[in-house]
């Protein structure tokens, strides 16, 4: 099952990203702005959107998450998949869908 990452930065910023995913990026051994899905970006409204091979790999955002944001996940397969999450700041885990982490985010990043 893949590891993804949760980050709640200052109630600044939010983000969800793959751990391997992240750590080609601090190395340098991706350019990652090649995965962004500008079509995700625009239907989610978040600042950026990147995927692999179908599978979510970063998103970000510094807004609030809604319902409605999570009524428009719930409709989205890729959301859907199942994943082990661990929030960094406290080291939370949890395995469930990207819809599970937008809700672990709604219900504690202040924004």
């Amino acid at each position: 099952m893949r590891k993804i990452l949760i980050f709640l930065y200052l109630d600044i910023e939010w983000g969800i990203i793959e751990a391997e995913y992240r750590k080609k990026i601090m190395d340098d051994s991706i350019d990652d702005s090649k995965n962004i899905d500008y079509k995700r970006c625009n239907k989610y409204g978040f600042a950026t959107f990147e995927a692999v091979n179908g599978k979510i790999m970063h998103f970000f955002d510094i807004c609030k998450i809604t319902d409605e944001l999570l009524s428009v996940a719930r409709d989205d397969e890729l959301m859907q998949e199942i994943c082990d999450f661990e929030v960094l700041a406290n080291g939370y885990k949890f395995t469930g869908s990207f819809i599970d982490a937008l809700e672990y985010i709604k219900a504690n990043f202040e924004g």
